[in-house]
């Protein structure tokens, strides 16, 4: 695939998802659907995000990193977009229960960065090679 065609239809997806996310926030009442219309608010604002923060990385990449190749730019922005995407929700769901704490959001970020190092460091040996 592309850098166009992928910028093109990551576009539209993240359009329709955010077109998503405003439909269940204006048409579904939490109290008459119950779990079903959470789990799609929660899943419409990921893929939102996601979109959203992927084409916002991929774009910072294209404009400040300009020797890392194109795939390992695409790759990184959607791993790192889907990371911060997920976050951002989980962060939500919990203040929705009211059990988000200082603590458990720093765990979750601690975490989180552990993981994308693991990735990062992933990436370095195919560098290398």
């Amino acid at each position: 695939m592309t850098l166009k065609r992928y910028l093109f239809f990551m576009t539209l997806a993240t359009l329709l998802a955010w077109g998503s996310w405003a439909r269940v926030l204006t048409m579904v009442s939490p109290e008459e659907v119950g779990g079903g219309g959470i789990f799609l608010f929660f899943f419409s604002l990921w893929l939102a995000l996601l979109g959203t923060f992927s084409l916002v990385g991929l774009t910072l990449r294209f404009v400040f990193l300009k020797r890392e190749m194109v795939y390992w730019q695409v790759v990184n922005s959607f791993r790192q977009a889907a990371f911060l995407a997920l976050l951002i929700d989980l962060s939500l769901v919990l203040q929705s229960f009211g059990l988000l704490t200082w603590w458990n959001f720093l765990l979750f970020v601690l975490g989180l960065g552990i993981l994308e190092l693991f990735f990062l460091q992933g990436q370095t040996q195919y560098d290398e090679t």
